[in-house]
């Protein structure tokens, strides 16, 4: 069975068979849930345009890696982002604001993973929180053994 082969080829990269055993075990049980990833950062001045705000190109480079941390956690391997679908700039985050980010897993198919990133800025002197720039972002994996790891725990 091809199927059984690159399974078989993938899982012999590991170093020793307890390995194995823990990778095939981590990948039956491991839920979509499992793989958010939040990730905390200051918008410091070198961060900014003239006018104070953060520079748009940062928030989607913070967004990208933020992504891809929880692609990468969901496949156990790297990935590489395919498309960005969509992004809203919906309010300026200011210098000194401290930014947000969680990346949730929406679908995961056989070559590809849908992942949402949601930006939340913190004005860290009153406390005020908005919901800044949003993102859904498509990746892919292609792993050396040519067969996408998620495929075997595709569970919400």
């Amino acid at each position: 069975n091809k199927k059984n082969l690159v399974q078989a080829l993938y899982l012999s990269k590991a170093a020793n068979l307890s390995e194995r055993k823990e990778i095939e075990e981590m990948r039956k049980t491991k839920k979509v849930s499992d793989s958010t990833v939040t990730m905390v950062q200051q918008v410091l001045p070198n961060d900014t345009n003239p006018l104070g705000n953060l520079l748009g190109g940062t928030l989607m480079h913070w967004m990208d890696i933020c992504a891809g941390l929880a692609a990468a956690r969901h496949a156990n391997e790297a990935v590489v982002t395919a498309a960005v679908d969509h992004i809203d700039f919906k309010h300026p985050v200011r210098m000194g604001e401290m930014v947000t980010l969680t990346a949730k897993l929406t679908k995961v198919g056989r070559t590809s993973m849908n992942i949402s990133v949601e930006a939340v800025a913190e004005n860290l002197k009153t406390g005020n929180t908005i919901i800044a720039p949003s993102l859904i972002t498509v990746r892919a994996c292609f792993p050396i053994c040519g067969q996408p790891p998620w495929t075997l725990s595709r569970r919400a």
